[in-house]
Order: C-alpha cells, then sequence, then structure tokens
C-alpha cells in the first residue's frame, strides 16, 4: 500500500507540474503579463515589473522540469524538495489572491485553463496532500538508474525546456490557447447566442425617512410602496454572477479620425493584413522596416490587400511613425495594449484575415521569403 501510495502521489504531482509548467512555457510571454498584474494590480510593486519576463522564463521551466524529473524519478531527492518549496510559494500566495481577489485568475494553467482564485487555492492543497508522501517516503523508493546517467539526462532535460520556452518566446507559441488563433472566426468568437446566461445583478434601494433623518437600504421585496416618510435617495446594482462572456469581447478598430473599421476589416473577401504593434516606443526600428518590405512585397503580389496598423501609441508617436518610414498608405487604429498582446505575442507582428478568419499570424523574426512564398502560393 506504500508503495502505491508513493508512486501515485509521484505520478500526480509530477504530471500536474508538466502540464502546469508546459502551458506556460508555450507562451512565456502570457506568464509574463501575469506577472506584470501581481506587481501592479496585487502587491503594488510596480517597480518590479521589468522582472516580469526573466521570472516568466525561470519559473516555467523550474515548473516544466521539476514534473518531468519527478515523473521519470531522476532526482527524486531534488525534485521532491523544489516542489515543496514551489509550494510553499503557491500555496500562500493563491490563499492571498483568493481572499483579496486583486485579479480574476492566477494563471497557473495559463490560457489553457482558467481556474477561479479559490479553485486555484484548494488545488494547491490537494497538491500539497499528496507532496506529503513524497517528503515521507522518497528515501525508501531510490532511482534505479545510475547517477552519473541520471545527472547527464537531467541537465539535458533542464536545457532542453530552457530551449522550448526560449523558442515560443522568440518565434509564436506553438500552440496557441487564446481566442486569437489561426483559423478562428473573429466575428464567431464576438456572438453571444440568444440563449446565453445572463449577468444576474441584486439591487438595493436606498432610502432617507423624513422626520428621522435615517438611512436604510432596502431590497426590491421590502421597500416602502405606501409609506411616504420614506424619500429615495440611491439605487445600487451588485453583479452577483456573471453570465455569458464571448471568447472575443473587445474587438475595435476605430482609426484616428474616430471611425469604427471593425465590421469592414472582418467584411473584407480579399486578404486584409493587421500590423499590431503594443506600443511604438517598445518596437525596435529595424523591425518595422522588416514588417514594411514584407508587407509592400505581398501588396506587389495581391494589389487588393489593405493594411491597418493596430497600436495603443498616442497619435503625436503614430505621425512620426508615418513620416520616418513612409507609411501613408497604412490605415492606423488605436486598440487597447492587452488586447493586442492577447492577438499576438509579437511587438511588431502580423495578423492576415480574410472575411474575418485569421488565417496565418507571423512573428517579426519569421517575415522572411521563403514565409512570403508560402503565403502567396495558398
Amino acid at each position: 500500500m506504500k508503495k502505491i501510495l508513493y508512486h501515485f502521489s509521484r505520478f500526480f504531482v509530477g504530471w500536474v507540474f508538466v502540464f502546469s509548467g508546459f502551458v506556460k512555457a508555450v507562451d512565456p510571454m502570457g506568464t509574463a503579463i501575469k506577472f506584470s498584474d501581481y506587481f501592479n494590480y496585487a502587491f503594488n510593486l510596480s517597480g518590479l515589473t521589468p522582472l516580469s519576463l526573466p521570472l516568466s522564463l525561470i519559473m516555467c521551466a523550474v515548473e516544466l522540469s521539476v514534473g518531468i524529473l519527478l515523473v521519470l524519478n531522476l532526482l527524486p531527492k531534488i525534485s521532491t524538495w523544489t516542489s515543496v518549496l514551489l509550494m510553499l510559494v503557491f500555496t500562500p500566495l493563491t490563499f492571498y489572491l483568493a481572499v483579496a481577489n486583486p485579479v480574476s485568475d492566477c494563471g497557473c494553467f495559463g490560457d489553457a485553463i482558467t481556474l477561479s482564485n479559490w479553485q486555484t487555492f484548494w488545488k494547491n492543497i490537494v497538491i500539497d496532500f499528496f507532496i506529503v508522501f513524497l517528503v515521507l517516503w522518497n528515501k525508501d523508493f531510490p532511482a534505479k538508474l545510475d547517477l552519473k546517467i541520471r545527472q547527464i539526462s537531467s541537465t539535458v532535460l533542464v536545457l532542453l525546456v530552457f530551449g522550448f520556452e526560449l523558442y515560443n518566446y522568440s518565434y509564436l507559441p506553438i500552440i496557441d490557447f487564446r481566442p486569437y488563433k489561426v483559423g478562428n472566426n473573429i466575428p464567431e468568437m464576438m456572438t453571444i447566442p440568444e440563449d446565453a446566461e445572463q449577468d444576474i445583478y441584486e439591487t438595493t434601494f436606498i432610502y432617507k425617512n423624513s422626520d428621522t433623518k435615517e438611512e436604510k437600504e432596502f431590497t426590491q421585496e421590502n421597500y416602502p410602496w405606501d409609506d411616504s416618510t420614506w424619500v429615495w435617495v440611491e439605487t445600487k446594482s451588485k453583479l452577483i454572477k456573471q453570465g455569458f462572456v464571448p471568447p472575443i469581447h473587445n474587438f475595435e478598430l476605430v482609426d484616428l479620425d474616430g471611425n469604427d473599421n471593425t465590421d469592414y476589416i472582418l467584411s473584407k473577401p480579399d486578404t486584409t493584413i493587421l500590423v499590431v504593434t503594443y506600443t511604438l516606443e517598445e518596437m525596435n526600428s529595424k523591425n518595422i522596416i522588416k514588417v514594411r518590405t514584407f508587407v509592400d512585397s505581398f501588396k506587389l503580389a495581391r494589389p487588393n490587400t489593405e493594411v491597418f496598423c493596430l497600436t495603443s501609441s498616442d497619435n503625436d508617436a503614430i505621425s512620426n511613425l508615418v513620416n520616418d518610414y513612409d507609411l501613408f498608405s497604412w490605415t492606423f487604429c488605436k486598440i487597447d495594449e492587452v488586447t493586442s498582446k492577447t492577438i499576438i505575442r509579437s511587438n511588431p507582428g502580423l495578423v492576415l484575415l480574410k472575411e474575418g478568419t485569421i488565417i496565418d499570424k507571423i512573428h517579426y523574426h519569421s517575415l522572411t521569403d521563403k514565409r512570403l512564398k508560402h503565403l502567396l502560393e495558398n
């Protein structure tokens, strides 16, 4: 029984870490964004925001590596105690997030699975329960392979994990868990079904007694219909349960003149190129030259192509970019910075649309002649 419980615990904890680490390592920028949310909204430590990406890369690699080491039983002592250290951080952190609720989702499973803060906390309690058996009995079930082989294998494993997440960061995630993945139709992802669950609100009424000057809260069931001594002051509505929210619900493309181009862009039968840049100030000038060259070559082969640049930068920054790089043929639209980072993990990056369907997404590192030829042939 002891042996079964130990190995079940090892596999359970290991596979949870593998899954959690993998879905974050496949999109390290997403985890960096979540770290930024922690620093800015949960702990009021905005000065640590520049550390978001390094911390994301380290945490994703450690979590995924520890999970694989546990599953393969390569370094049981090291992997067990590292998992203990991780949970000593994760468990109190998620308890605080559950109580204070500064962010709606801790991001423990990246964008693959969204859990509430309380669900995440109880998930960690279950993991803690099984880790106890690993701590108590890992000496009783040593690894069977030679130590040197296990050390070399573990080193190679960790290097591969780091290489994997650096690849996903330097290009695009090999698996896209976000609603803007290739093949999705944006209008369909914005649609709310007729039978969708609606938001549920609790309405309360504040009345003031004209005789006693007392203010009192009433509900719809007990507020004073016929008592003229109570005078209405205000009505409050509190969201009790959120209804259906479409996967894409904040996609609006308004140009610099205030014109909403959203429907026009999403209904065009010809290929439309969206050049997405979070902020122009953070963009490398060499990359915008690569984008312009690539886009010009595409338009030369397909003259009906229109180009829209989506950014959260102000009008002065946009004007400077247009003049510096001769981008007068592009239409610039304002977009929320968070939305732009959700659309594509590249600054700048290209999104190709046809009748609202995303047909391709390209990181600036992938703007090659080979990629251009492939696009034009398909």
